[in-house]
């Protein structure tokens, strides 16, 4: 497990900045863990990459600026449950849960609810990629330029505002509600 914390030490809530990736040497370990309790987090580039995807990701902050895509192997959790503000900083964002060729269940995606970029071209993907479980997603307010979702079933909880295009797949059988 990897873990920033911006509490360490001085018993103060304290910022984390990541300006550059964050990969894995080895697909799946380790798990990335970062606590600012109300403090800021900012990840200027990507968590995983195809190929060297990390165990999960779970992010404690009052506020939350995500610069790049977000990769974790089947099994684990991207959460954001304990993210009060998200602000995304690219036009481009994958967010998925499962590696390639993975045969794990894929994991969950938690807390990412409502979006307000009519720029970003939002991927998501919560299918299993190998024998494991495919998850669902709730998603609520959305405001973007394109939408792509593979998930085993999507429940919509606010409106959605997508400028051009939506592309909604369910794996093996979901419905989106």
């Amino acid at each position: 497990i990897i873990t920033a914390d911006g509490n360490a030490g001085s018993g103060n809530d304290g910022d984390v900045n990541i300006s550059g990736n964050v990969t894995a040497d080895t697909a799946g370990v380790p798990d990335f863990v970062v606590d600012a309790d109300t403090g800021s987090v900012t990840f200027g580039g990507t968590l995983g990459a195809v190929g060297s995807e990390l165990g999960s990701v779970d992010v404690t902050a009052a506020t939350m600026n995500l610069g790049g895509d977000v990769r974790v192997t089947g099994g684990g959790d991207i959460d954001f449950q304990n993210v009060d503000t998200l602000t995304i900083t690219t036009d481009t964002l994958t967010l998925d849960t499962d590696a390639a060729g993975d045969v794990t269940d894929a994991g969950r995606l938690l807390g990412f609810a409502d979006v307000d970029r009519a720029t970003l071209d939002l991927t998501v993907d919560t299918t299993a990629n190998g024998a494991g479980l495919s998850r669902g997603l709730l998603l609520g307010t959305l405001n973007l330029n394109s939408l792509t979702i593979a998930a085993l079933g999507v429940t919509q909880s606010g409106p959605w505002t997508i400028a051009t295009t939506t592309d909604l797949t369910s794996d093996p059988v979901g419905n989106i509600s």
